[in-house]
């Protein structure tokens, strides 16, 4: 005797679900389709910096916010850029990230380059930090690698207080002013004149004047 088997049932819920997992479906489908043709239609330039590297599509009305997948409302960007319209802080920030994951640590070249604003005045020790992936904690000359860089340059040490200006001096940070000064292997010192070239872009917390800004004041008064 063959018995038929019972037809499974199915319940209203899980009917429900099944129906938006295919709607859900549906419309990642035709939403790949559309973006496909935006960007083919919108180019794959970054319309901020003109590179054609590392291109990403931004909505400029966020999608969860009721942005829509049109052409009107999408730029290409590339990574950094993308990261700087997302997060609000300078590109400089994201030149080393890549897309996704952490950023890659920083190699020796790129440490010097960055050792090299420091000294010339361009950025200050926090900025320094920030570009270098270092803990806010953290003391620069306490870095093997910066050792090392003061060492290959003669340079016994270095007093950068692009910071300290920035926060104690009555006028701020202003180009050509006096923030610094090194001192070489060989007793001949030198002072750091601030180059503004809007690598640092920190946000400062104006304090009262400190009399060790005022030394180094007189100082460029002097060499004036």
């Amino acid at each position: 005797m063959y018995i038929v088997p019972h037809a499974r049932r199915v319940s209203p819920s899980s009917s429900r679900k099944n129906k938006k997992r295919l709607r859900i479906m549906e419309n990642t489908k035709v939403r790949k389709t559309l973006s496909k043709q935006i960007k083919q239609s919108v180019g794959n330039v970054c319309c901020n910096c003109g590179t054609d590297k590392n291109i990403e599509y931004h909505h400029i009305v966020p999608l969860a916010l009721g942005g829509r997948d049109i052409e009107s409302n999408m730029v290409p960007l590339c990574h950094q850029c993308h990261k700087a319209a997302h997060c609000g802080q300078h590109i400089s920030h994201y030149r080393k990230s890549i897309n996704g994951g952490r950023k890659p640590k920083t190699s020796a070249e790129k440490h010097s380059e960055i050792f090299d604003m420091y000294i010339s005045g361009e950025i200050g020790r926090k900025k320094a930090q920030l570009l270098l992936n270092y803990s806010i904690k953290t003391t620069l000359i306490s870095r093997p690698p910066f050792k090392r860089y003061l060492q290959s340059k003669g340079i016994k040490q270095v007093r950068n207080l692009v910071d300290m200006v920035a926060t104690n001096n009555e006028t701020g940070l202003i180009n050509g002013c006096c923030v610094g000064e090194i001192e070489y292997l060989d007793g001949h010192k030198e002072n750091i004149y601030y180059k503004d070239t809007g690598m640092n872009d920190v946000e400062y917390v104006r304090r009262k004047q400190h009399e060790t800004v005022k030394i180094f004041k007189d100082k460029q008064d002097d060499d004036m």
